[in-house]
């Protein structure tokens, strides 16, 4: 198979799995910034959420992957940690922080509370796409999570952190006043002062806001709204006891990000 081939069947499989694909720092702008990113725990007064694309997480994975090497991977290794649900085989491994301080500055957005989080570390992943035998295996697939606690002092992360928004070094994400309430049919109207956001039935795939809050990027950034969802309506393939969602509030809402947790 030639280089090109086994490049762009490495990308289908990648885009197909979900995974963020090794690129040189050059190629690797990833989405704009203010960017929403999901949380994935919050242990020991410390959150680690999904990092941004713009990390060369190859050139981490380089230095901390002691594994073994990246382009060779151990076939056994790889067939042991695989999941046969998904056919990935998942390593991490403890890195330091991939950027200078400052580079971006991060807020965590609880239901009730948003607070900026200090980025003390890194988790790097890497990931293959393997067969049953494993004699088959595309990657290496690079990512990686950053982890800190409150930046100020005092401040106590709660443990229900749902998302993280990262921003330039000279912007910050702040609650703003606000109030969210049912309009027509299925739907809902968001107000900040005078400026309006309706939500209709079929933006919200038929799901009811339990509640939420606005959040606005300052200064000249966006706004968003975090709402909590109602579960799916009865029938749906998938339902989960808890999601998130956080729609940008653009001149129509767009939703950017959603989190579920307990789904079956």
């Amino acid at each position: 198979m030639s280089a090109s081939r086994a490049l762009e069947r490495a990308a289908r499989l990648a885009a197909a799995a979900g995974i963020a694909l090794a690129a040189p720092a050059a190629l690797a702008q990833g989405p704009a910034l203010p960017e929403p990113l999901r949380v994935m725990s919050v242990r020991g007064g410390e959150v680690c959420f999904e990092a941004s694309p713009r990390i060369n997480w190859q050139k981490t994975a380089q230095r901390y992957f002691t594994e073994f090497p990246l382009a060779r991977p151990d076939a056994e290794r790889v067939k042991a940690a695989r999941n046969p649900l998904n056919g990935r085989a998942v390593f991490e491994y403890p890195a330091t922080i991939p950027f200078p301080k400052g580079w971006q500055r991060y807020f965590a957005l609880a239901p009730d509370s948003v607070l900026e989080v200090s980025p003390a570390r890194a988790i790097g992943t890497v990931t293959y796409q393997a067969d049953r035998e494993g004699r088959e295996i595309i990657g290496p697939f690079l990512s990686g999570l950053i982890c800190g606690p409150a930046l100020a002092k005092k401040a106590v992360l709660p443990e229900d952190v749902v998302f993280v928004i990262a921003t330039r070094p000279d912007m910050q994400a702040e609650p703003v006043a606000s109030r969210l309430d049912p309009f027509g049919k299925g739907g809902y109207e968001l107000a900040i002062g005078g400026a309006r956001w309706r939500f209709y039935p079929e933006d919200l795939g038929g799901r009811a806001i339990l509640g939420g809050y606005a959040v606005r990027v300052v200064p000249a950034g966006p706004a968003y709204l975090l709402a909590r969802m109602d579960v799916e309506p009865a029938g749906a393939s998938t339902r989960c006891q808890l999601t998130y969602r956080i729609y940008e509030l653009a001149a129509q809402p767009v939703m950017r990000i959603q989190q579920s947790y307990g789904c079956s």
